[in-house]
């Protein structure tokens, strides 16, 4: 890594959390994956925007439970305020209040019958967008999934031509219902579909519901999820499910066939060694396929926006704390599932820190990296800039970030980003650090004096 003295940054300041960010993040793999981390789901750690009215002891005592975790109190608090200011300036925020702070203790009732008077109050409000992305799932875990699926779709339908990562919450919502109402097929669709979701925590409840659908599907239905996705997920998986009911049908021809077929086409996914257990059982007690304990209730959505007051200032910024750009193609580009997931592991290594990480999508376009890490270079807020990804953004990117004074940690393999940029680092191994590496570790092992590479004839190989 390149270092730079203090007096070449333009403003001093942003030196200080640098190098803990950039240890936090070597500390990662580049890609992170967080699906698997238990606890996704609840409020998450607060982002918050919006105004807090001065002096209002009901909704400061709110604001302060929903800091503290203690959601009953929270509610009960915002509740109490809007019986007692029904013509508040903060109404919207107060409503946003209950309605989380019930979903969170689990008043799904009460938590419904708020978002709904969100919604009708204030339509095109701040609020309104993260009150229809909540509102199904909380009808879900109020057992209402007639209702919650025809919300769901009814705001799918209002935003179609939206990416499917921004759908997903929805779509994951839409698949609860319909498993409730005991339509597996079409809520292995909606599942299939959420699965491109931005959330590890949603793509994780979308997965879950995908297995615990197909458990109740038909060789036929199962059939039809394989020859579709083939190779991807859920293909695999559908081919599993097969051969586990041929298995509990006590089929065992069927179900040698279709294990064959799963270890010849599939053979490191990481089910095999189900396969090998399904066959130790051999008509017995067979142990329960994946995600058997699925309850589709018991999902919320992660809180992206906490309610005003809950522990950082207008703007998203906690307070006093320091800001992190995130200048990600987070949609319009081939990297947006990877860079949903830098951008998770980004979050993951600050949890804590008191620093806020700003998203800032690129759309997957040099010339949109260049604007952001202006904005973010501009924003006396922005102690540093993490990303982009693909080597054409990265490369304006640095650019703009040396000419602009505002250190960078590049996510990307391009030769030469950091050389003659001392504000530029980078977290991840290049093709050149790889092959070295690689043959070095060749010559210590075999102790070979000559040596020779088969490689594809593409850039990469090369």
């Amino acid at each position: 890594m390149h270092t730079t003295p203090a007096s070449r940054l333009s403003r001093p300041s942003r030196a200080l959390p640098l190098l803990g960010l950039a240890a936090a993040l070597l500390a990662l793999p580049s890609c992170i994956e967080l699906a698997s981390f238990p606890g996704g789901g609840g409020a998450g750690r607060p982002v918050v925007t919006g105004p807090v009215t001065a002096g209002d002891t009901l909704l400061a005592q709110g604001a302060e439970a929903y800091r503290k975790g203690d959601y009953a109190a929270a509610a009960r608090a915002y509740t109490s305020f809007l019986a007692r200011n029904p013509s508040s300036p903060d109404r919207q925020e107060a409503l946003y209040g209950a309605a989380v702070s019930k979903e969170l203790s689990r008043d799904y009732a009460g938590a419904v019958s708020d978002y709904t008077r969100l919604l009708g109050e204030f339509p095109d409000g701040a609020r309104s967008a993260a009150a229809r992305d909540r509102l199904p799932q909380a009808l879900v875990a109020a057992g209402r999934p007639q209702e919650a699926l025809d919300t769901a779709r009814a705001n799918i339908e209002r935003d179609k031509g939206a990416p499917p990562r921004t759908l997903a919450p929805q779509k994951v919502a839409e698949g609860n219902a319909l498993w409730l109402l005991g339509r597996y097929p079409a809520a292995a669709e909606s599942f299939a579909a959420a699965l491109a979701a931005e959330s590890p925590d949603a793509r994780a409840a979308a997965a879950r519901g995908l297995n615990a659908s197909f458990r109740h599907m038909s060789q036929d239905e199962l059939g039809q999820f394989a020859r579709r996705y083939g190779q991807n997920t859920p293909g695999p998986e559908a081919v599993w499910f097969m051969a586990y009911q041929s298995a509990q049908a006590g089929d065992a021809a069927t179900f040698a066939a279709q294990a064959q077929y799963f270890r010849t086409y599939f053979p490191s996914h990481p089910w095999g060694a189900r396969l090998a257990e399904l066959e130790a059982a051999a008509g017995g007690s067979a142990p329960p396929p994946p995600d058997s304990d699925f309850e589709p209730k018991a999902w919320l959505p992660a809180v992206a926006a906490a309610p005003a007051g809950a522990g950082a200032a207008p703007g998203g910024a906690a307070p006093g704390g320091s800001v992190i750009a995130a200048v990600l193609p987070l949609s319009g580009d081939n990297n947006s599932r990877f860079a949903s997931e830098v951008l998770e592991g980004l979050k993951l290594a600050v949890a804590g820190t008191g620093v806020t990480v700003l998203e800032m999508d690129t759309g997957g376009a040099p010339a949109g990296a260049v604007r952001l890490v202006g904005e973010a270079a501009a924003n006396p807020a922005v102690v540093a800039v993490v990303g982009p990804l693909a080597s054409p953004e990265a490369l304006a990117a640095a650019q703009t970030a040396q000419q602009s004074g505002i250190p960078l940690i590049a996510v990307s393999q391009r030769l030469g980003l950091v050389n003659g940029r001392p504000l530029v680092f980078r977290v991840f191994l290049t093709p050149k650090h790889q092959a070295e590496a690689a043959a070095a570790d060749a010559a210590a092992a075999l102790k070979a004096t000559a040596r020779g590479g088969r490689y594809p004839a593409d850039g990469f190989g090369r």
